[in-house]
């Protein structure tokens, strides 16, 4: 007998975005919605067929629901910041762009804690023993 268990999803509170965006991905994967989240919608042809507007309204669904799933797992503060997006999609790379930078931030993030870490000193009135 095979069970239908759907773990809840991670809430994003403004931290850890990696280990998050691993878990979310996975929540996201086993809903059927993260090809949702990576792909763009295909504009409906002309005269189309009636199976393809099914088609069309299922995929408009589906993205929709993919949008409400992260909506729904961010606090308050992170939501402010991709609300007015139109697609999970933007919402997505918006949150990523954000808390996880891109090459050229983490490479500037490595660089200032590195810095940090040279610039460690042990204060005068600590003593090793």
């Amino acid at each position: 007998m095979a069970e239908n268990f759907m773990a809840a999803p991670p809430v994003f509170s403004g931290e850890n975005f990696e280990i998050w965006s691993v878990k979310m991905k996975s929540y996201l994967e086993a809903s059927g919605l993260w090809d949702v989240v990576m792909s763009e919608i295909q504009p409906l042809q002309e005269d189309p067929t009636v199976a393809q507007i099914r088609n069309y309204n299922d995929e408009v669904m589906r993205r929709s629901k993919a949008k409400t799933c992260i909506h729904s797992v961010v606090s308050d503060i992170v939501f402010i910041r991709i609300m007015a997006y139109e697609t999970a999609k933007e919402a997505w790379d918006t949150l990523h762009e954000t808390f996880q930078g891109n090459e050229r931030t983490r490479q500037m993030q490595v660089l200032n804690l590195i810095r940090e870490f040279e610039m460690l000193r042990m204060k005068e009135t600590k003593t090793i023993k």
